[in-house]
């Protein structure tokens, strides 16, 4: 085997390491997909159009929720940016939401996926994915 195709071999799965490793750590300008804890709920956000895609994958009895901060809308004053809760509590294995947003191209929007209780706007925040930066 020519030194060459030893170097592709080794080079591109590390490429690929190195890549995975990055998306999760950094902003990502494509879409962004994370779980909650033991995945019972996803989310997915497209910056194309701003879209989240709200999962509920298990039949548990909580909801799914997106807690998200658009730096878009801010108090002059305190400077704290507008949070805001997006739900899918139609039940395991429906439909995903499709929780649709108008924001300019490039606004951050930090957020996390959790699991809670739709009736009374309770986060499990000990279901609650990492945040995720995104950028619309």
């Amino acid at each position: 085997m020519s030194r060459g195709r030893i170097a592709r071999r080794v080079l591109v799965p590390l490429s690929v390491a190195a890549l995975g490793l990055g998306m999760m750590s950094a902003p990502a300008s494509a879409s962004d997909y994370v779980c909650t804890s033991g995945c019972a709920g996803e989310a997915k956000f497209e910056p194309v159009g701003e879209h989240f895609y709200i999962a509920d994958l298990k039949a548990d009895g909580h909801s799914v929720v997106v807690r998200y901060v658009r730096h878009d809308i801010c108090s002059p004053v305190t400077g704290r940016c507008q949070v805001n809760l997006a739900w899918n509590h139609n039940g395991a294995n429906s439909v995903p939401v499709d929780h649709n947003m108008n924001i300019a191209e490039g606004v951050e929007v930090d957020w996390n996926v959790c699991l809670g209780e739709y009736g009374s706007q309770t986060i499990l925040y000990d279901t609650c994915h990492a945040k995720v930066v995104s950028h619309a």
